[in-house]
């Protein structure tokens, strides 16, 4: 991959002389952070991807915030991976949203208690597990949702961890400049706060705009242009994976 401007990340060839050339009229917009937007297009069949010009954008960036030793009697909660660093490498036992979340934490010798595609489906496992030891939520400081206080009125010992923080970053000018141009854009929303500070940096642009969001909260967090908008029937990566390739196609079709 070569890089742009900050922020912007585009394949080799793109990049030429100070400008932006789009290889195809369909671009593929990716606002996660780079290392986690390259794994997903890992993931695209070739043929698919060849249809479109790759465009990572990230509207975040992640920090680490200072880590004070977690309980050793705690059980832990991860919802995004962007906590994994901060369980350290003594062996622990780790509830998990998000089946790459989980293979990650196995690989670093923890011990998966459960894994569901979303926090409403790891609630429901928590209910009915009913773990005897505290739980502590490991999560962002910007967060949705009452996982932790629902547990407690469940009558289960739960807490919440602040271990990372997610600080909001420009859109360069040179994504800016494909956005406002290209003749199709296929964007893809993998939380409500990255929709909400992608919607409010999209320029105007007169082209075809398709989304394609992680879940309903997702969806509802867009406020930018959308001709055809759509949530994938489950919050994983392979159901987004699956709706960019039919995407695609369809657009290739027309």
């Amino acid at each position: 991959m070569a890089r742009g401007p900050v922020g912007l990340h585009l394949p080799d060839g793109i990049l030429r002389g100070g400008g932006v050339v789009n290889r195809q009229d369909c671009t593929l917009l990716i606002s996660r952070p780079a290392d986690r937007a390259r794994r997903f297009l890992s993931t695209l069949p070739p043929a698919a991807l060849a249809q479109v010009t790759p465009l990572i954008a990230p509207v975040m960036t992640i920090s680490l915030c200072p880590l004070a030793p977690l309980p050793a009697e705690a059980e832990l909660i991860v919802t995004s991976e962007a906590a994994l660093p901060a369980i350290g490498p003594a062996p622990r036992r780790v509830w998990c949203v998000g089946a790459q979340t989980a293979a990650k934490v196995r690989a670093a010798g923890h011990t998966v208690c459960a894994t569901a595609p979303d926090a409403a489906a790891l609630l429901d496992l928590l209910r009915t597990a009913r773990p005897s030891a505290p739980l502590l939520h490991l999560s962002g400081r910007h967060h949705r949702g009452a996982l932790v206080e629902t547990l407690g009125q469940a009558g289960l010992t739960a807490a919440r961890r602040v271990v990372y923080d997610q600080h909001p970053c420009d859109i360069p000018d040179a994504a800016r400049q494909v956005l406002a141009t290209t003749p199709r854009l296929i964007v893809l929303l993998f939380s409500p706060r990255s929709a909400a500070l992608l919607a409010a940096q999209m320029p105007p642009r007169p082209g075809v705009t398709q989304v394609i969001a992680l879940s309903d909260e997702v969806r509802a967090a867009w406020t930018g242009p959308a001709d055809r908008l759509l949530t994938v029937p489950v919050p994983q990566a392979d159901a987004m994976r699956d709706a960019v390739v039919d995407c695609i196609a369809a657009g290739s079709a027309g």
